[in-house]
């Protein structure tokens, strides 16, 4: 390779041309920072961009760009071919004297009905979400929001492989601050044919600090979910006894120490809190029976 390198460089000597200067990595856009984590979420929907400039600006995603200076490229696109901004998040909270391990997260534009960017490579599956935001504030608009939904999906599922297809994320918005009344039900039914969502909300869509939680959730729990090994096709893969089956990543939990906060962006209609607590009685009340048996009298010894 260096003899190929000497005779190129005197080949381009004798043009009179000079040998471009090979950058380094240090210099080049995206690794311009030493960031733990680097992470893409594909945004579909006409106000994609709107919402990802309002997580991006918002007191939290700003509040870590404050304390991270030495971050010069937040703010912009991740990829630097947009103009979309990028953000930071917490994916494992500090400990001791330790910082916060975190994430960079570039956005970009999703078009249901083409491949998305995420899908050339198993690692970028790996490390990207693709969100579609559903407005429920009408229910016609929802519905029309549900079958662009099950288009991307479809269009996806049959011209991606599991091992190239990220984790589809849905989160429900609003543009005003009520909706109809009957969106939970319409939400409720689709499920019902299409299985349990990995979702979100319902938030409005210029909150830009529900956004942010939201967008720091779910990066987390991806990221989490790829390092016990679950890569996009083990998600798509996994066999349920449900029909239909969840989503992927619906049922999927950090460890105790990692649990995000529980906040009003939690997802109303993924069940997890439910399953979680369903869990707990499961295991506690044998415990509470034995411990009746000890203890017939009920004395505390």
């Amino acid at each position: 390779m260096a003899e190929k390198m000497k005779a190129y460089k005197k080949r381009q000597e004798k043009k009179g041309l000079k040998v471009k200067s090979q950058a380094w990595l240090s210099e080049v856009f995206e690794v311009e920072a030493d960031m733990p984590y680097r992470f893409r979420i594909e945004v579909s929907g006409d106000a994609a961009e709107e919402m990802v400039n309002a997580a991006c600006q918002s007191r939290g995603a700003n509040q870590l760009i404050q304390e991270n200076p030495a971050q010069p490229t937040i703010g912009r696109s991740l990829s630097g071919s947009s103009l979309w901004p990028s953000c930071l998040v917490v994916v494992k909270e500090a400990k001791e004297n330790a910082k916060p391990r975190l994430a960079k997260v570039g956005f970009r534009q999703f078009t249901p009905g083409k491949l998305a960017t995420s899908c050339e490579s198993t690692s970028e599956a790996d490390s990207a979400v693709i969100l579609f935001p559903v407005f429920i504030d009408k229910e016609a608009a929802m519905a029309a929001h549900l079958n662009s939904l099950d288009e991307a999906r479809g269009y996806l599922r049959s011209v991606c492989p599991a091992n190239r297809r990220p984790v589809f994320c849905v989160l429900l918005c609003r543009k005003s601050q009520s909706s109809d009344a009957g969106w939970e039900e319409q939400l409720q039914k689709y499920q019902a044919r299409e299985g349990r969502m990995f979702c979100f909300g319902p938030v409005h869509f210029q909150d830009g600090d529900a956004l942010h939680d939201v967008i720091s959730t779910v990066v987390k729990l991806r990221i989490h979910a790829s390092e016990q090994g679950l890569t996009c096709k083990a998600l798509w893969n996994a066999k349920s006894k449900e029909k239909p089956s969840p989503w992927p990543l619906v049922d999927f939990q950090l460890p105790a120490a990692e649990d995000p906060p529980v906040a009003e962006t939690a997802s109303p209609v993924t069940e997890g809190t439910v399953a979680a607590d369903a869990t707990r009685e499961s295991v506690e009340a044998p415990a509470e029976e034995e411990a009746a048996k000890d203890d017939p009298g009920g004395n505390a010894s």
